[in-house]
């Protein structure tokens, strides 16, 4: 095996190889490992954010299976609970009515923050009509930290929401 160039300080070179001739590239033209970079402050205080924010809830493999005499109140429940429109501020912390999620975001269990009301109501149409969002009122704007503590806005049916408690 033939021996591995290494820099000045001992460690191995990298040696890039170019696919077209099969020669080496000189370590010369290799471009250096970039640094790792610390955290900023606001990656820090992102992730200190969402571990207090984190949902208590069971995962939804934990959850039971509906038992069919039960369907009937329930539907009446959610029913119910989704003629409510959520009426809060900007600035007011808020979940998924229980039963009301329909969106990846935010998880049952985890708080948005109420942005304001849709610059008037979107209706979704762009989904086909068997789709649960076709037609949907989209009247509130929320936002949400993701996984990388990124705030990202979404457009939902206040409907479906309640204030967190």
């Amino acid at each position: 095996m033939p021996e591995q160039p290494t820099t000045k300080d001992g460690r191995i070179a990298a040696v890039a190889q170019q696919p077209s001739h099969g020669g080496e590239i000189p370590p010369s033209k290799v471009p250096p490992p970039r640094p790792v970079q610390q955290p900023s402050h606001n990656e820090e205080f992102s992730r200190a954010l969402r571990s207090i924010l984190r949902p208590t809830e069971e995962p939804q493999s934990k959850r039971q299976a509906l038992n069919p005499a039960e369907m009937p109140n329930l539907l009446k429940r959610c029913y119910e609970s989704l003629q409510i429109p959520a009426r809060v501020p900007p600035g007011q912390l808020v979940r998924w009515k229980p039963g009301m999620r329909n969106r990846r975001f935010p998880k049952y269990g985890e708080p948005a923050i109420v942005i304001g009301p849709a610059d008037g109501i979107i209706i979704a149409e762009q989904d086909e009509p068997a789709s649960p969002y076709f037609r949907e009122p989209l009247d509130l704007v929320i936002g949400i930290l993701d996984e990388d503590g990124d705030f990202i806005c979404f457009h939902v049916d206040s409907h479906r929401l309640e204030p967190w408690q």
